[in-house]
């Protein structure tokens, strides 16, 4: 991960460019709903490792696939990509590793976005 802040990779030029047009009132808003997609989303990861049912990761990878693209956070949305690949392959074991390491950078990117909105509420 390099010795860049947590923040580098969640701050994008994607994310900054939609606060930047939604303006402060709004942005706390996008934030919100990005949390609550977000943690929707690891909901539905966990119910998958748990079951370890493929079928069961196809809703939270296409949906992590859609906002990590809105955001640019591309090794997320990379993940996501070769997660969402295991629904279509019966013959593999679940990839509970992967599903771990997305886990834990959902819990990396909503720390992430909680802390960003403190500070933007500070700031208007």
């Amino acid at each position: 991960m390099g010795n860049g802040s947590m923040a580098d990779n969640y701050l994008t030029e994607k994310y900054l460019t939609i606060l930047g047009k939604l303006g402060p009132a709004q942005s706390l808003v996008f934030i919100d709903k990005l949390m609550i997609d977000l943690k929707n989303t690891r909901r539905g990861f966990h119910a998958a490792l748990s079951a370890k049912a493929f079928d069961l990761l196809n809703e939270p990878s296409n949906v992590l696939i859609s906002l990590a693209d809105v955001v640019g956070i591309n090794d997320l949305y990379e993940a996501a990509k070769n997660i969402n690949e295991y629904t279509k392959m019966d013959e593999e074991d679940f990839p509970s590793e992967a599903v771990k390491r997305i886990l834990a950078q959902l819990d990396n990117w909503l720390d992430f976005l909680k802390s960003d909105k403190i500070q933007r509420e500070r700031a208007s």
